[in-house]
């Protein structure tokens, strides 16, 4: 399972990135192998982000400790992009290579991450000052990440124990996880894939966030739409409804039957755009003026993909054309097409060649 495979390299994750879909948006060719043991080293807390809205974590030499993380089969492509997410041209952490214990006993080498400052020592049961404590958000990806990763269970108990600051991150933050669906719906659990019948996919409005239409079911005679279904906690209405828009009269509730493949019917809450599209069979095209942004389109092609809809529907989705456009996704240069770029808040620092920039409207409709 740690053997070697050709162009890649082994990341032991401590942090946020114990969490799938958090490592994910960065560098979608990270694969899971299992979990390890750093030996000899602390787990702390010390420079202070301001997106995080509290300290990040970091690893710390002390002996007789040890720090449990999942390790990541990466491809070779993808490290400049962790690099650049941990901040290493900033200065904020240096990668190095440690050695890994496995659960079977099996020492790995694997390349992770340590802030370039270490905190003052202290005990492992010591608690943290206040003055490095994590945000609360922060500390939820960790704890998320180290749940899904079933990391032993004492070792999760500690994290539990680790106290935050009672802060949330960043506006800006949170934009860059919105994809999430567990850090605006904490309860979410993945049920099924589904099928609703009748209805087409489809996208219409403008949403400046994402550079463009976002998704909407239509409903179609003898048209189908594949998702997903999640099963949430009553609390999270009032955030999902926030999330969708449903306040500023962007989408509206409704109530739809979803066909599934092993476990019946459900039915189930979907939003649906306030302003209908114009008319359109299942197999025409999307008007250009409609085009979803490239970013858009690549999140919703990740979830098609990771909770593994049909094929064919993958490709519909791969068909459908995008605008070029970005928006103010700050992550998506970290997707998989600008991995090597650094962006700003809402778009590249320099030209990064893709086609098209800009759709010319006015021209294309004349062609």
């Amino acid at each position: 399972m740690f053997a070697p495979v050709k162009d890649t390299f082994l990341y032991f994750a401590y942090g946020s990135n114990l969490l799938k879909k958090r490592i994910h948006i960065n560098n979608p060719s990270a694969e899971f192998i299992g979990i390890g043991r750093l030996d000899n080293h602390l787990l702390d807390f010390m420079k202070y982000s301001d997106h995080w809205r509290g300290t990040s974590a970091t690893i710390v030499p002390i002996q007789d400790s040890h720090v449990w993380g999942a390790v990541w089969r990466v491809q070779n492509k993808d490290m400049p992009s962790l690099d650049w997410q941990e901040g290493v041209d900033t200065n904020w952490y240096f990668p190095k290579t440690v050695d890994i214990v496995t659960l079977d006993g099996e020492t790995v080498q694997c390349r992770t991450y340590q802030q370039t400052v270490n905190p003052p020592p202290r005990k492992e049961d010591e608690l943290l000052p206040e003055d490095r404590l994590p945000s609360s958000t922060y500390l939820e990806c960790i704890l998320k990440g180290a749940e899904e990763c079933f990391l032993p269970k004492e070792y999760v108990l500690k994290l539990k124990k680790i106290p935050h600051n009672g802060q949330k991150a960043s506006p800006k933050m949170i934009e860059k996880l919105s994809m999430i669906i567990h850090m605006n719906n904490p309860t979410a659990e993945f049920v099924s894939i589904g099928r609703l019948d009748n209805h087409r996919l489809d996208f219409i409005g403008y949403s400046k966030f994402w550079g463009g239409p976002t998704a909407t079911p239509v409903p179609t005679a003898n048209a189908h739409i594949w998702g997903v279904i999640w099963r949430l906690h009553i609390d999270n209405i009032a955030s999902l409804d926030d999330q969708e828009g449903v306040d500023k009269n962007i989408y509206y509730v409704k109530h739809a039957e979803i066909i599934t493949p092993y476990i019946g019917k459900l039915m189930c809450r979907i939003y649906e755009h306030t302003v209908i599209p114009l008319p359109r069979g299942d197999n025409d095209e999307i008007p250009i003026e409609f085009w979803p942004s490239w970013t858009y389109k690549e999140v919703i092609l990740l979830g098609a993909e990771e909770h593994n809809l049909p094929e064919y529907y993958i490709e519909n989705l791969k068909n459908i054309k995008h605008n070029g456009e970005q928006g103010c996704f700050y992550m998506a240069c970290l997707l998989k097409q600008y991995a090597k770029a650094k962006p700003c808040e809402c778009k590249p620092t320099i030209k990064i060649l893709r086609k098209p920039l800009k759709l010319d409207l006015k021209q294309l409709r004349t062609k």
